[in-house]
């Protein structure tokens, strides 16, 4: 029963202080974008979830990979406070706020009983690690914790609200290229030319084996691949548009109506 109740615990219960932290940090500058505390505090319980269920809970692996999910956001933290570019933000800077909020955990202790000056056990270097590198591609090296947080990261990204986030991100973008839909062999994952070609690139590229930010862990495979609310959602609403836009009489594209996307070259139209 014990184990239980642990196994039911979120990572916000089992971290509360440092869940505290982040969500008041994100709240100062005013992250609530597409990457705000709810994100983090998701990607932190999947991580944890994940970790328990691939290293097995006694490895302590998914507690740690939990702190790091709760901790991912920190440089879009920094990039709002800083007023720079996300890769812009001063490594220092990251791993300092990373040092201040992981104090409030059990990851931290005063190097003697009762003195004031402290030390961080030896996961943590590791934890800060994971934090840096989890947008990366996957690699063979990558250890326990990373390969938890990437891949909770991805999970946690290819759901539902991917439609409203991709859409907040890509405002500037047309909706859809009622021609090609996600088929343009010319967008790509830096241009995706369209809104609905980021939503189906983005979530292919976290369940394909092939892809370099594929999901590793079983139950990320599990999860991902969720019928319901998993890529087969993407899939679903992706004919479910070219329905509605048959049902108007636009598709397939009537070959008598000029192309609906922006001319690549303005000037010359």
């Amino acid at each position: 029963m014990a184990e239980e109740t642990a196994e039911r615990r979120r990572i916000w219960e089992i971290f509360p202080e440092l869940a505290k932290a982040v969500r008041k940090a994100h709240e100062e500058v005013g992250l609530y974008g597409h990457h705000d505390w709810p994100h983090a505090f998701r990607v932190g319980d999947v991580a944890r979830q994940i970790g328990n269920n691939e290293y097995g809970r006694i490895s302590f692996i998914g507690a740690f990979a939990g702190a790091a999910g709760l901790c991912h956001n920190v440089d879009r933290i920094l990039q709002k406070k800083l007023n720079v570019g996300r890769r812009e933000a001063p490594q220092e800077e990251v791993v300092k706020l990373l040092k201040n909020w992981l104090l409030k955990t059990d990851f931290c202790h005063p190097s003697r009983p009762g003195k004031d000056d402290l030390y961080f056990t030896e996961e943590v270097p590791t934890i800060i690690n994971a934090i840096l590198e989890h947008d990366g591609k996957d690699s063979p090296n990558d250890d326990q914790i990373l390969i938890c947080l990437k891949d909770a990261d991805r999970v946690v990204n290819c759901r539902p609200e991917l439609v409203m986030r991709s859409a907040q991100y890509y405002h500037e973008l047309p909706t859809v290229d009622q021609i090609n839909f996600d088929e343009d062999p010319t967008a790509n994952y830096r241009n995706p030319k369209t809104v609905l070609k980021d939503i189906m690139m983005s979530s292919k590229e976290w369940g394909e084996e092939n892809s370099p930010f594929c999901v590793r862990t079983r139950l990320a495979k599990k999860l991902i691949w969720d019928e319901k609310i998993g890529i087969p959602f993407f899939q679903r609403y992706l004919e479910l548009l070219k329905k509605s836009l048959e049902m108007e009489g636009l598709y397939p594209w009537p070959s008598d109506l000029p192309s609906p996307m922006p001319s690549e070259n303005p000037s010359a139209a």
